[in-house]
């Protein structure tokens, strides 16, 4: 008996000791990596031409656009530079180059970043939103 008792407190202490995982917690940059964004609108509404236009940020600071279709305003077809997250994380700075049309380098101001959701103002002041 008092080795049943014995095993039951032993069981009840290793059972009580274990503690959970610690949740993971992701950071804005992680949100922003995970996946490319496909665009939802621009200023409130979407030309069909921009239903397939996807944005992917890499962990290693670089960018790619894909314009799929092309709209006619589309200078390329794609799009690749470099970003950084900045201002604690409410800021992006994006920068490349368009070849003879030039190099470019904007601000965005983060409004909404999370799991699923990119909304941000540019330097223009164009609302952008982008989900995964």
């Amino acid at each position: 008996m008092k080795k049943i008792l014995l095993l039951a407190v032993i069981g009840m202490i290793a059972f009580t000791s274990c503690k959970k995982d610690d949740p993971i917690v992701l950071t804005p940059k992680d949100h922003l990596t995970k996946s490319a964004w496909k665009m939802q609108s621009k200023n409130g509404t979407l030309d069909d031409c921009r239903k397939d236009d996807l944005f992917t940020y890499n962990s290693d600071g670089t960018f790619d656009i894909d314009f799929g279709v092309k709209c006619p305003s589309d200078l390329v077809d794609t799009i690749a530079g470099t970003w950084t997250l900045f201002d604690d994380d409410s800021k992006i700075q994006i920068s490349f180059d368009l070849g003879s049309f030039g190099s470019k380098k904007d601000t965005l101001s983060v409004v909404k970043l999370n799991e699923d959701n990119l909304e941000y103002i540019d330097t223009d002041g164009e609302t952008w939103i982008w989900k995964h």
